[in-house]
């Protein structure tokens, strides 16, 4: 299934969060993309995709339960433009209510302008409060090279927990993969997970780091 719109600004930049489109399909294929292996390296991927891929893709996500996904759109002089795509997935499996989050833009022109951070902070504040049962866990992980890419996430609470030596195979060497878990930070949801337990003084931090990713996405998100 597809999330609800949220527009928000980053720097000079207007972007959409919203459904995807089955004619946007081939985007994720024009100008390199999926097919470009600077974009999918650290996304486990072998193979490059084709636009027949990313249809079956579309109907699938579109019909799971499980998941909520959301195109990233550039609005630029009225015309909408899909870069990215980011979402939840494995809602509701598992003892406490948890989602697997992910978020990739295809084009690495975009890369490093606070694209990713904002949409974490948006998909995170959603999440945590905005369905009808708020998840309780963000689960994630992170090809150990992509620095840029777990900074991010480290940035709105999400707290490394163990790293699997060997986990893939880019530009011609083993590569490690670093899993990486945020609690929901809202009481009752925070007091829960850790039900009387030490907290780690990591997760301490963290918690705040959520709260405040939570608080931005509060006050510059806007509903569709």
């Amino acid at each position: 299934m597809f999330g609800p719109i949220m527009r928000l600004s980053v720097r000079d930049l207007e972007i959409e969060l919203a459904p995807l489109q089955r004619e946007d399909m081939p985007q994720f294929i024009t100008g390199g993309g999926m097919q470009s292996h600077t974009v999918t390296k650290y996304l486990g991927r072998r193979n490059a995709l084709v636009v027949e891929d990313e249809y079956e893709w579309f109907d699938r996500i579109r019909t799971d339960k499980t998941a909520l996904v959301w195109g990233i759109y550039l609005i630029e002089d009225g015309l909408r433009t899909l870069i990215g795509c980011t979402g939840l997935h494995h809602m509701g499996e598992g003892i406490i209510r948890h989602a697997v989050s992910g978020c990739m833009l295809f084009r690495p022109e975009y890369w490093g302008k606070g694209i990713m951070g904002a949409s974490h902070r948006a998909r995170t504040w959603y999440g945590f409060t905005h369905i009808e049962a708020p998840l309780v866990q963000l689960r994630s992980a992170v090809c150990e090279p992509n620095q840029a890419s777990q900074k991010a996430l480290e940035r709105v609470g999400y707290v490394p927990l163990f790293t699997e030596r060997n986990d893939g195979f880019v530009d011609g060497r083993y590569v490690s993969k670093t899993s990486l878990d945020c609690i929901n930070p809202l009481e009752p949801f925070w007091t829960s997970w850790w039900h009387g337990d030490p907290i780690p003084e990591t997760y301490v931090q963290a918690r705040q780091r959520t709260v405040d990713a939570m608080q931005w996405a509060q006050q510059n998100v806007r509903f569709g």
